[in-house]
């Protein structure tokens, strides 16, 4: 949160909060399946799991989940709000959280391109 958290994903499928200003951590959540990501987006933490669930903490409480399809290799977030998804044999997709559903699909986008995408766009 405001740039004082860091988000550190381990393989056993948990995110171990650390925040940079007391240096501790702080708090841990467990993820089901296996997870890709975590990060904060509009006041929202998020997880992602390479299955392509994605978890909406709140008060240390799964709030929401919805799938942004399967084989998610690689997810990130945009500087306006929204998530980025692909994966083997799944095209690139922009997320709205809101609504959680695309807001954009292109094919044949390599997973390195991802993060250039918000380099070049934003």
């Amino acid at each position: 949160k405001n740039g004082q958290e860091l988000y550190c994903t381990l393989k056993s499928d948990l995110i171990n909060v650390f925040d940079m200003t007391q240096n501790i951590y702080v708090n841990q959540y467990e993820m089901e399946g296996d997870l890709l990501t975590a990060f904060d987006v509009d006041e929202k933490f998020l997880s992602v799991s390479k299955n392509g669930q994605v978890h909406v903490w709140r008060d240390e409480e799964v709030a929401e989940k919805f799938k942004i399809g399967e084989n998610i290799e690689s997810c990130v977030k945009s500087p306006d709000g929204k998530i980025v998804s692909g994966g083997k044999e799944n095209e690139l997709k922009v997320w709205d959280l809101e609504t959680q559903k695309p807001v954009f699909t292109s094919k044949n986008v390599p997973r390195m391109n991802l993060t250039y995408v918000f380099q070049c766009g934003s």
